[in-house]
């Protein structure tokens, strides 16, 4: 059996299934593409090094193939297809030539001169070790006025020329309470810019939650109720008006004949007197 048929049965188990097919491109470059066709019989430790020698790879491709190859003929050995493997999988690993280092810059040559009071990029030694002073900061945003709100009238008590005022007149950090909108030492507070949109909000909050009260639910309940039943007795009161005035008007026009035939249609078989003084 060769390499490829070996392994080709060997990933079909469910135990190998997921290596085989994380390790598929590596374990293929290095070993199936040029000697999956070698008996898997024939493999040793010269014929493994030769395998790994033979195009390079990224030491990571090496690794892999190594470590499938080994447990390629570990499986062949258990299913009598070959020896079992006399080395270890590191054994096969191409040796690891170190990188040359890097050569000097032209600049850092050592047969370079370089003068003692200047570097290499002619900047003063001197100067160079000075420390820079920070630029001070001329200008910048201007600070927000702060509005302080009363709770319950949800009116401004005050306004502030900066949050750190703010913050000094009530003794605590009111940060928060500006981003987020919620009461800080009993008031609500808020950027001079947002003064009317947060009133409006605080606003709809009060009234949303006073509608929640008990008390206030059962008012509107039975408000509606009552306009409700109106409502009903004004359509009823509509359709009967509608409902008499097309009677009246149906019979307004239609003549005595027309309503003996309909009388005799309806079942009276008697006799029938029609006055000429009839009030519809």
């Amino acid at each position: 059996m060769t390499i490829k048929e070996a392994w080709l049965q060997w990933r079909k188990e469910p135990q190998n299934y997921t290596l085989a097919g994380k390790s598929r491109p590596y374990f293929a470059s290095v070993i199936l593409d040029n000697y999956g066709n070698m008996d898997l019989s024939e493999v040793n430790l010269e014929n493994a090094q030769t395998m790994m020698a033979a195009k390079i790879w990224p030491h990571e491709f090496y690794v892999k193939a190594a470590s499938i190859l080994h447990k390629l003929l570990s499986w062949g050995f258990e299913h009598s297809l070959c020896k079992s493997p006399q080395f270890e999988w590191d054994a096969i690993l191409p040796e690891q030539k170190p990188e040359p280092p890097a050569p000097p810059h032209p600049m850092n040559h050592p047969s370079m001169p370089v003068p003692e009071a200047l570097d290499i990029v002619g900047i003063n030694k001197a100067d160079k070790a000075k420390p820079k002073a920070k630029a001070k900061r001329t200008g910048g945003r201007p600070c927000s006025p702060i509005c302080k709100i009363d709770p319950e009238t949800l009116k401004v008590v005050k306004t502030f020329e900066s949050q750190k005022a703010a913050c000094e007149s009530v003794g605590t950090d009111i940060s928060k309470a500006v981003s987020r909108g919620y009461k800080s030492s009993g008031f609500y507070w808020c950027k001079k810019s947002n003064e009317k949109a947060f009133i409006r909000i605080l606003e709809a909050k009060k009234l949303n939650a006073e509608a929640k009260k008990p008390e206030v639910r059962q008012q509107h309940l039975a408000k509606i109720k009552e306009e409700r039943e109106t409502a009903v007795a004004n359509a009823r009161q509509q359709f009967e008006e509608e409902v008499v005035n097309t009677v009246a008007n149906v019979l307004a026009k239609a003549t005595d004949e027309e309503l003996l035939t309909e009388i005799r249609r309806r079942g009276w078989q008697g006799s029938i007197t029609i006055s000429k003084q009839i009030e519809i």
